[in-house]
C-alpha cells in the first residue's frame, strides 16, 4: 500500500480526529433512539447514505488521495465490509433485539483493549504505558456511559 501524507491542505485537518470521534460515538445514541422505529439494517443503510454524501464532500474539498491499485481497493473493500457490515450490522441488530446501547458500547469498547493484548501476546509488539493509559481512559469513559451515567443529558444504558 502506498503511504499517505499526514499533512493536509485544509486548515481544519487538526480537527479531523475530533470529528471522527464525535461521529463514531454518536452511533450508539442514534441506534438507541432510531431502532425502535426502523429495522437495524435499514437504519444503517440510511446512515451510510448520509455518510457517503458528507464524506464525499470532505474528500472532494480536501482532495484526498484515492487508492492507486486494485489491491488497495480490495483491502479497503474487505475492511469496509468487516467494520461496517459485520461489526456495526451485528451491533445494531443486537440493539434492535433489546440489548441496551450502553452494554453494546461496553462490549465493543473492549475491542481496543483486546487488540492491544493480542498485539503483545501474539505479535510480540510492545504496547507502551502511555498507550495502556489511553486505552484504560477510553474504556473507563465507555464503562461510565454504559453504567447509566449521562452524556450530554442522554441516558445511554437505559431502555
Amino acid at each position: 500500500m502506498t503511504s499517505c501524507s499526514t499533512t493536509s491542505a485544509s486548515p481544519l485537518a487538526a480537527l479531523y480526529p475530533l470529528l471522527f470521534v464525535a461521529l463514531w460515538s454518536t452511533g450508539f445514541i442514534g441506534a438507541k433512539f432510531g431502532l425502535p422505529y426502523v429495522e437495524p439494517l435499514t437504519f444503517l443503510t440510511v446512515r451510510y447514505a448520509a455518510v457517503l454524501v458528507l464524506m464525499g464532500l470532505v474528500v472532494w474539498h480536501t482532495r484526498a488521495p484515492w487508492p492507486s491499485t486494485l489491491r488497495e481497493c480490495g483491502h479497503i473493500a474487505v475492511t469496509g465490509v468487516l467494520v461496517h457490515a459485520v461489526y456495526l450490522g451485528g451491533v445494531f441488530i443486537a440493539i434492535g433485539h433489546g440489548l441496551p446501547a450502553g452494554v453494546a458500547a461496553i462490549v465493543v469498547g473492549l475491542q481496543p483493549l483486546l487488540t492491544a493484548l493480542g498485539a503483545g501476546w501474539l505479535l510480540r509488539e510492545k504496547v507502551r504505558a502511555t498507550q495502556w493509559a489511553g486505552l484504560a481512559a477510553g474504556f473507563a469513559g465507555v464503562a461510565l456511559a454504559g453504567m447509566g451515567l449521562t452524556v450530554f443529558g442522554v441516558w445511554l444504558a437505559r431502555k
